[in-house]
């Protein structure tokens, strides 16, 4: 008969250590606790920004500009849930930006069991856009502590993510929605 490459004893150095190893944390299939969820609000996921004036078509607009992936990641630490959120925010210049600097203002909002927002701090993000650089980039990294009371738990928080716009950014984002 020909030698294994795994025999007896090899094999059971190996589930031995695998044992060991499993104690450690290295096979651990717990899954993580759960989050918040959280997504970006409707209508408030992309803004357009036109020069100053009346005119509103293609040739007046200076940027657009998109959040896109969201990502966040959670522990619950005593009493509380820590959250790390990352979002990732894409914009373009438009035939009007003439080589204006550009930073957007978006939201992070917290809403409780209830759908009522319990807290929302509003950041602005610059794009360093290059000389002849059509479209940028940038992930913006927010840390956020949600306090967890009685049965409250941290799946039962909703995290609300957006571009804080004006009025007429509103409307016409809900104009040109796609149908």
């Amino acid at each position: 008969m020909g030698s294994s490459r795994c025999g007896p004893a090899r094999w059971l150095t190996f589930a031995a250590a695998a044992v060991l190893l499993g104690g450690c944390g290295l096979f651990n299939n717990t899954p993580p606790p759960p989050c918040p969820r959280i997504s970006i609000l409707r209508d408030a996921e992309r803004v357009t920004l036109f020069r100053a004036g009346p005119g509103r078509d293609v040739n007046d607009i200076e940027f657009e500009a998109e959040i896109g992936e969201i990502r966040a990641a959670c522990e619950i630490k005593g009493n509380q849930v820590a959250v790390r959120t990352q979002v990732a925010i894409f914009a373009a210049r438009g035939p009007a930006a003439a080589g204006k600097p550009l930073a957007l203002a978006y939201f992070v909002a917290i809403t409780d069991p209830g759908g009522r927002i319990i807290a929302k701090e509003v950041f602005e993000s610059p794009f360093g856009f290059k000389t002849n650089q059509k479209r940028a980039g940038v992930t913006e990294e927010i840390d956020q502590a949600i306090p967890l009371a009685g049965k409250v738990q941290a799946e039962d928080y909703d995290i609300l993510v957006g571009f804080q716009l004006s009025a007429e950014q509103l409307e016409y984002n809900r104009r040109s929605r796609p149908r």
